[in-house]
């Protein structure tokens, strides 16, 4: 899955920034609308970021599956 540490663990990642922006090919034909996740992935070692574009529908998906672990989370810590 990733690199892990000395200490056998795998880095938490950093999340920098969150953007919408507007793709288009090199003619400019077509455009497609993006959201781009722009991430650390070893902050301990690296500054170095990557941004990855998601489509609106992957976004959309990315958001909702977010919500629902942060639900789930919320509602186990909730209840020990």
């Amino acid at each position: 899955m990733g690199t892990r540490d000395e200490s056998g663990a795998l880095p938490i990642v950093e999340l920098l920034g969150v953007e919408a922006a507007v793709l288009t090919d090199p003619e400019q034909k077509r455009a497609a609308q993006v959201v781009f996740l722009t991430l650390r992935p070893d902050p301990e070692h690296s500054f170095r970021s990557f941004s990855f574009p998601l489509s609106l529908q992957q976004a959309v998906r990315l958001r909702d599956d977010l919500n629902r672990v942060i639900k789930q989370s919320q509602a186990s810590n909730a209840n020990p």
